[in-house]
């Protein structure tokens, strides 16, 4: 097969060497975690069960007994993990996205080579080691096996099969490393409605259930010696933590305490920083979300079904948007985790509803150019924004180019 006088085979080295690139820049960035591993992550990293059973403490009471056993350096461990968790991120997000580079190259490139993707990390060491990164390796997966089920290579049985005993097994872990991935659960049953159509039953959507009481044994907070016996636990690796305020420290607040929060950073940030905000969001999320819709207005137009659930998809994504920020999550870490869904969501479909037409040939032309603006010029940072914390004039100052 060839495309535009190119050979698929050579196609595919070259999307090869994209990937290659990146995931060599992340390896040099990771073996330099003397500098790239912020505190605040290696903390949140090592929250652990020692005071009791706590939110997010499934990891850090992983790394604790390894350390007991092998007495290996946290941060050499946790970054050997992590190296692992984006390999397996990296050859996810090949398989989805290889093909897709012979029916629209420009769009190929925008989603890997986007700032607020694969880059995000290594552009700003905030978002780098974070537990994110196993959200997106379960949700990739799902999206792989569905794009599989849809085209016919993989039977509806086996889908059914390998959501229940991979994916939800694996959410289940997911909540215990994070409780974000409750909000997250529903993009997977989204993606279940769109593979299985009239076929899904109440009884397989049952089972998603248990991630409503897994949350609510979350939703109180932590008590003082809970969060005391878990700094303690710490103090060995961190000496003196107890005296600070890190990402156990949060583990004792609450729902109103994010909220005041929220307030506290309205009242003392800056027009720049709203503007700045606005920007971030304006190109990125409503951006991936208008390109892809653009491209399957057709097959839309002759499938209601899957147009509704885009719609809902997207009311879904733009709520979860709003409330998280106002719950004061980091603004550029929520952006990059909810485009990785809405990316992974729109690649089950079949890559020829993606094919410019040769009456689009001008706006191919537009998009190309946009591309490469948007790509040198697109910083995302990963912090709230608000009061300064994060700005989008830092691409410079915290990220790979500082290693060299």
């Amino acid at each position: 097969m060839t495309v535009s006088g190119i050979s698929t085979k050579k196609l595919n080295i070259l999307t090869f060497a994209f990937f290659f690139i990146i995931f060599i820049s992340y390896i040099f960035t990771i073996n330099n975690y003397e500098i790239s591993f912020t505190e605040y992550a290696l903390i949140e990293n090592l929250i652990n069960y020692e005071g009791g059973f706590v939110r997010r403490g499934f990891l850090g009471t992983v790394i604790y007994y390894l350390n007991l056993i092998t007495e290996f350096d946290p941060k050499k461990l946790l970054s050997l993990i992590y190296l692992i968790l984006y390999l397996i991120l990296f050859i996810l997000f090949y398989k989805i996205t290889n093909n897709l580079w012979i029916y629209n190259a420009p769009l190929f490139i925008f989603i890997v080579l986007s700032p607020s993707t694969l880059l995000f990390p290594i552009f700003d060491f905030k978002a780098l080691f974070r537990k994110e990164v196993f959200f997106y390796i379960i949700y990739f997966y799902h999206v792989l096996i569905a794009q599989r089920a849809l085209c016919g290579s993989l039977s509806i049985e086996n889908y059914k099969k390998q959501n229940f005993y991979f994916v939800i097994p694996f959410l289940f872990i997911n909540m215990l490393i994070h409780e974000l991935q409750f909000f997250l659960i529903p993009f997977h049953i989204l993606i279940n409605f769109a593979v299985l159509k009239n076929k899904i039953s109440n009884k397989f959507l049952f089972i998603y259930l248990i991630f409503i009481f897994l949350f609510f044994l979350f939703a109180f907070p932590a008590d003082i010696e809970t969060v005391k016996l878990i700094n303690t636990s710490l103090e060995k690796f961190l000496p003196g933590i107890s005296n600070k305020y890190t990402a156990v420290t949060i583990l004792s607040g609450n729902i109103n305490l994010q909220l005041g929060q929220t307030l506290w950073f309205l009242k003392n940030s800056e027009l720049s920083h709203f503007i700045q905000i606005i920007l971030i969001i304006l190109f990125t999320i409503p951006l991936f979300s208008y390109l892809f819709f653009k491209m399957l207005y057709e097959f839309l137009v002759e499938n209601q079904f899957y147009k509704k659930l885009i719609i809902f998809f997207n009311l879904y994504l733009f709520s979860i948007l709003g409330i998280l920020i106002i719950l004061s999550f980091d603004t550029g870490r929520l952006i990059n985790i909810l485009i990785f869904h809405l990316i992974g969501f729109y690649l089950i479909f079949n890559f020829k509803n993606y094919i410019f037409s040769k009456k689009n040939y001008f706006k191919k032309m537009i998009l190309k150019f946009f591309i490469i603006i948007y790509l040198i010029f697109f910083y995302l940072p990963s912090g709230p924004i608000f009061v300064g914390d994060g700005t989008i004039f830092q691409k410079i100052d915290n990220s790979i180019f500082v290693l060299f």
